[in-house]
């Protein structure tokens, strides 16, 4: 759990080095397909993968904008 934990640390110092122009707490979610971040301060959910590549922004969910996401829970599907 420690080297996880350090891995994530390591993680969110490189997003955050990489893009300045997130506004968030922390990285939400790790999971084999990629990072889950809440972009709270920006309003949108930032998927990016192990390189710190982005792969998908959201900025919305079933119509209605995000505002201040945070707390997120991916499942399989």
């Amino acid at each position: 759990m420690k080297k996880f934990t350090l891995f994530l640390s390591a993680m969110l110092f490189s997003l955050m080095s990489l893009a300045t122009d997130f506004k968030i707490t922390s990285v939400e979610t790790v999971t084999k397909d990629g990072i889950y971040i809440a972009d709270t301060g920006n309003n949108r959910i930032v998927i990016m993968n192990s390189a710190c590549e982005t792969l998908a922004v959201y900025t919305s969910a079933d119509g209605k904008k995000f505002s201040s996401p945070e707390g997120l829970f991916v499942d399989d599907d």
